[in-house]
């Protein structure tokens, strides 16, 4: 799902590595919206699929439980949404993909037709 355009005056801005931003993520340094907004910036990309970016932008497994943060759809749109508020980001043709594909399948294996 393409989702939002940046503004290309903020792409140069980013000093930070991708891996530094990671970091400070998995550390509680960032919160979600300044995650996303150095995870946007460091990027650079202009059309954003969400999926991918919130696969892209997970952080490090932990060696102990093996777990990885991730964020979460929501706190992505909210991330974004308070950014474009913001005037940082500013969003275009919007789209929004409904998949009744995946609902039809749940559908069918709890004998609901």
């Amino acid at each position: 799902m393409k989702l939002l355009s940046l503004d290309s005056t903020r792409q140069a801005r980013s000093a930070l590595s991708k891996a530094e931003i990671i970091e400070k993520w998995d550390l509680g340094i960032y919160s979600h919206l300044a995650y996303v907004d150095a995870a946007l910036t460091r990027d650079g990309r202009t059309d954003i699929d969400i999926e991918n970016f919130i696969l892209d932008w997970s952080g490090v497994a932990d060696p102990d439980t093996g777990r990885t943060k991730r964020l979460t759809k929501r706190h992505l749109l909210a991330a974004i949404a308070a950014l474009d508020e913001k005037g940082v980001i500013s969003l275009q043709n919007t789209q929004l993909t409904i998949d009744f594909e995946g609902w039809r399948k749940r559908e069918e294996t709890d004998g609901r037709h």
